[in-house]
């Protein structure tokens, strides 16, 4: 994860904030400064300023993030500090969730096969929320005799269901 949001969770800069109200603020980078790590003490590894550079190019995070890799795989490889947008070519022929992959147990990689995402809504989302979900239930709808469709398995959320013929009194339905 750290190697898939780049810098976010290990900025090379310095930052204030000032909270101005509710939903104002200003940031301030500090980028004609050496690269500071997250205890607020300037790197070591680096002794020039960041400004003019590419994200992730100070020694600091080249060093995280080949420490990270090599946890991942032995391949010689250089990351951007924007992110896997960066890092990845766009086919994903080299992506990290595939070198991840292969870190999984032999029954995992069996079971499970990252790029398949299963939906556990409808399709046509005009009923998201309307029933409960989880990564195991089944969506299938029954066939009735007449040829009209039966939800059976799925059971409705909480706010949707009746409790002694009515609705909770805050989901009761405007409409």
């Amino acid at each position: 994860m750290f190697l898939l949001e780049g810098t976010a969770y290990a900025p090379e800069t310095r930052e204030t904030i000032n909270i101005l109200g509710k939903a104002n603020y200003i940031s301030t980078i500090f980028e004609n400064e050496r690269p500071m790590m997250a205890d607020g003490n300037y790197s070591p590894d680096d002794m020039s300023p960041l400004s003019g550079m590419k994200i992730g190019s100070s020694n600091m995070y080249q060093n995280r993030a080949a420490t990270l890799w090599s946890a991942i795989s032995t391949d010689d490889r250089e990351f951007h500090g924007g992110g896997s947008r960066y890092n990845e070519k766009a086919d994903g022929s080299d992506s990290l969730v595939g070198h991840c992959f292969d870190k999984l147990p032999a029954s995992a990689r069996a079971s499970a096969d990252p790029y398949d995402i299963k939906p556990t809504y409808d399709l046509e989302m005009d009923l998201i929320g309307y029933y409960e979900y989880n990564a195991g239930q089944d969506t299938r709808l029954e066939v009735n005799a007449d040829g009209s469709l039966t939800d059976t398995y799925r059971k409705k959320a909480k706010y949707y269901r009746k409790n002694g013929g009515a609705y909770k009194r805050a989901f009761a339905p405007v409409y």
